[in-house]
């Protein structure tokens, strides 16, 4: 995945750059911004004319300390939509860290950031830790360009023989209102026989739509409470890993989209261990 397609099909490269976008902002979330680059690269030589990519490539430069390769791509981004209000703001981002620093950032700060290893899920790899993320990512955001919202879901990751990970999903509308209709919603995933064979479990819901449990209100929250956002929560046999991706608009009157996936704090999560999906 980290290359274009070896066969330049039309069809084949209209699935192949979202899908290395998605991976981009799945690595960014995983605190992996040189694999994140390196996916937006094989995005821009299927089709440099895709504001995401540039956007997400500078972003990634600027994990790494590379602050005017950061801006390069901005500029790129922002020459395909001007009035993109994430580009504008990163750019804003790029120039106080110049101000600040009298020019480009040290060579430490940008080793530091290069070493920063994430904690991963236990019997989870960092490379399928990345596709599934990208593959929760990519689900909402359909979901939400098609929809204009995202709905309640659990998603079950398990091995086919074969060909990979598959997915099965269930939607769980209206669960999220209270701690019963919650636990009689996972009850019942639980009870289904794939799950004794899952990978992983992963529960996706919008923060609008949740009426129980309001996390945000009793643990570090990276957006204002009033932001709605799609929060992703990872569970393995062994442990647990939650992400927000914040709903923006690129410009005003805009639809809403998918910001970047903001790792949460460890105590931030949607369900308790008495309702942990997998058996341990």
């Amino acid at each position: 995945l980290g290359r274009p397609p070896l066969v330049a099909l039309p069809g084949a490269n209209a699935e192949a750059a979202p899908l290395q976008d998605n991976l981009a902002a799945a690595m960014l979330a995983l605190g992996r911004p040189g694999e994140a680059a390196a996916h937006c690269r094989a995005s821009l030589a299927i089709d440099p004319a895709r504001p995401k990519a540039h956007y997400r490539q500078g972003r990634a430069h600027m994990a790494l300390g590379e602050i005017p390769e950061a801006v390069a791509a901005l500029e790129a981004a922002l020459r395909l939509e001007p009035d993109n209000l994430q580009v504008r703001d990163a750019l804003d981002e790029c120039d106080d860290i110049l101000e600040a620093a009298g020019g480009p950032p040290a060579a430490g700060a940008r080793a530091a950031a290069a070493s920063a290893v994430p904690w991963g899920l236990p019997g989870v790899g960092e490379d399928l830790e990345g596709e599934l993320l990208a593959h929760l990512f990519a689900t909402a955001a359909g979901e939400l360009e098609a929809e204009g919202q995202v709905g309640a879901a659990i998603h079950l990751a398990h091995r086919e023989a074969g060909r990979g990970v598959g997915w099965g999903s269930v939607r769980i509308e209206g669960a999220f209102q209270t701690q019963s209709l919650l636990r009689e919603a996972v009850g019942f995933v639980r009870g289904q026989h794939q799950v004794f064979h899952a990978l992983l479990g992963a529960t996706v819901c919008q923060k609008s739509r949740v009426g129980y449990p309001l996390v945000w209100y009793a643990h570090p929250w990276p957006f204002p409470l009033e932001q709605d956002a799609v929060v992703f929560e990872m569970r393995s046999r062994g442990g647990r890993k939650a992400w927000a991706a914040p709903l923006e608009r690129r410009r005003a009157g805009a639809e809403a989209e998918l910001g970047l996936p903001v790792e949460l704090d460890p105590e931030c999560y949607l369900l308790d261990d008495d309702m942990a999906i997998l058996p341990a």
